[in-house]
């Protein structure tokens, strides 16, 4: 099998930044969940940081996928609100990890969608992505003749 290069026109959509990776300050993520991170956790978190938290986080199930994501999630605190799409299963599951692992968040900032649109902005937002779907591309019904 042969690859071929990608095409300039590709390669100018996406540019290289030039700048330093940002510096670390990991004391803006709550102690009591960084200490609580794995080594290979922390490694994972900081590979995120450093890609200023762009990054997917892709470990195989039960591996902290959801305490990786809540320490970059703080980490960048002061730029909330913050949107988490999850299946709908996780959602109450979610909330509740934001209020134990983020003690100073208060629960009433913590907004889980049901069903329909978000109507307010809250400090964090959960929902699932079957209805964030939905609410961008409405379902078509099908006929039957």
């Amino acid at each position: 099998m042969t690859v071929a290069p990608l095409p300039s026109f590709v390669l100018g959509g996406f540019p290289l930044k030039e700048t330093p990776p940002p510096e670390i300050h990991l004391e803006r993520i709550p102690s009591a969940l960084l200490s609580t991170l794995l080594p290979f956790q922390r490694e994972g978190v900081m590979f995120a940081l450093q890609k200023e938290g762009r990054a997917l986080i892709g470990d195989e199930m039960g591996l902290g996928k959801t305490f990786q994501a809540l320490a970059v999630a703080a980490y960048y605190r002061n730029e909330w609100p913050v949107l988490v799409v999850v299946p709908s299963s996780l959602r109450c599951q979610w909330a509740e990890v934001f209020e134990k692992w983020i003690p100073d968040l208060p629960p009433a900032d913590v907004h889980i969608i049901q069903k329909g649109y978000l109507i307010h902005v809250f400090v964090v937002t959960l929902i699932s992505l079957r209805d964030m779907l939905d609410s961008l591309v409405p379902r078509r019904k099908s006929t039957i003749p």
